[in-house]
This record gives C-alpha cells, structure tokens and sequence, in this order.
C-alpha cells in the first residue's frame, strides 16, 4: 500500500498497545487491557445475538406476511368464484325470463 507525500511520515500507526499502556507495559495494565477486550467481545456478541434475533423476527414477519397473503388471495379467489357462480345464475335466469317474456310476447302478437 503506497502512503502519500503530504501524509506525515512521522505519525505511522504502531499498534494500539503502546497507547493503551501509556508508557511502559505492566501486568496489571495487561489485565485491564485483556478485560476491556473480553467485555468488548462480549459486547460483540450480544450485538451478534441481537442482530441474530431481529433478522430471526423479521424473517418470520416475512414468512407470516407471505402466508397471510396467500390465504387471503385464496380468500378472494373462492369468494369471487362465489360471487361469479351467483351472477351467473341470476344472469342465466334473467335470460331464461326474457326469453320466456320474449316468447310470450310473440306468443300474444304484442310485438
């Protein structure tokens, strides 16, 4: 990785111990150093699990929407069938008695 001309050479990243200990290393800033780590891998991984459980919810929420979706597509589905097969019934014998008043008017030579 090339650095730039105007990036100070002088400030090259050392790692981040030597500013953590502030000075000479020492095993009770090591332990204060592994416990901030611990709680910020713990940290982590609540993150992770709780990430975990709104992905988990919102799959769930996607699943539950597309059932329900479904369902209710079917829903309208049977109840236009429904509505269908009744205009059709009240069409056919609204057919049949104009055919029959149709007939009948013939029939009396009204026509």
């Amino acid at each position: 990785m090339a650095i730039s001309r105007s990036y100070p050479r002088k400030h090259h990243y050392k790692g981040f111990l030597p500013e953590i200990f502030h000075g000479r290393p020492t095993i009770r800033k090591a332990a204060h150093v592994y416990r901030r780590f611990c709680d910020n891998k713990m940290a982590i991984s609540d993150l992770q699990g709780a990430v975990g459980n709104q992905i988990k919810y919102i799959i769930r929420d996607i699943i539950t929407s597309i059932v329900f979706n479904r369902a209710l597509c079917q829903l309208l589905r049977q109840s236009f069938n429904k509505v269908y097969r009744i205009l059709k019934v009240i069409t056919i014998t609204s057919l049949r008695d104009a055919v029959r008043n149709l007939a009948n008017l013939v029939g009396r030579r009204s026509i």
